[in-house]
């Protein structure tokens, strides 16, 4: 059982939550440990920080912290954004300032919040959901050469392959267009994150 407990530092990706955990802790060391502009300043530890402070940011507008991108980037308008939460929850670092680095007593002090969040019903609580790749598997037969004489254009034959206009994706067309109709082709296109595998047959 670690320091934080709020489901957005401890649920799921491993190596996120450890970094969170390690920065609770002082781990491996307090300075090394630290999040900022200048070190551990980007991953998904870095957009679950942005996160939670972005549900406090909509929880009590009255802290009035300004806007920034939960972007897993720690830019220099989140550090701002620390800076008035700091302010505001009156977290000063060693020298008694304050200052845009979250370090233990600002992440512990998030998590806090968190919790308080997430047990009102509120609050993102975890990463988003991740879209799968899917598979989907076309196969085209009876593709003339277009360069042949009398052959049928292969703009006409993509037509004739296609759903009517009112439902064709123009992510699809464009993807079998990429295809050429002479002899046989195989190729995996990446689009609108679909893995789309095109077998041309003559």
């Amino acid at each position: 059982m670690g320091v934080l407990v709020s489901k957005l530092f401890t649920d799921g990706d491993q190596a996120a939550t450890a970094k969170l955990e390690g920065c609770a802790t002082g781990q491996p060391s307090e300075v090394a440990s630290h999040f900022s502009q200048g070190q551990n300043k980007t991953g998904e530890h870095v957009r679950r920080t942005q996160q939670a402070l972005q549900n406090i940011q909509k929880n009590e507008p009255s802290l009035g912290i300004p806007p920034f991108s939960v972007s897993g980037l720690y830019d220099s308008a989140f550090a701002r954004a620390i800076a008035v939460y700091k302010d505001r929850r009156n977290i000063r670092n060693f020298a008694n300032k304050i200052d845009d680095v979250v370090g233990i007593k600002t992440i512990r002090r998030l998590d806090q919040d968190q919790v308080t969040i997430e047990g009102k019903g509120g609050g993102n609580t975890g990463p988003p959901a991740q879209r799968k790749g899917q598979d989907v598997y076309i196969k085209i037969f009876g593709f003339d050469n277009p360069s042949s004489k009398g052959g049928t254009s292969l703009r006409q034959q993509k037509r004739s392959l296609l759903p009517p206009r009112s439902t064709a994706r123009p992510d699809i067309l464009a993807a079998i267009s990429l295809c050429r109709p002479s002899g046989s082709l195989e190729g995996l296109i990446t689009v609108r994150c679909r893995r789309l595998r095109f077998e041309l047959s003559s």
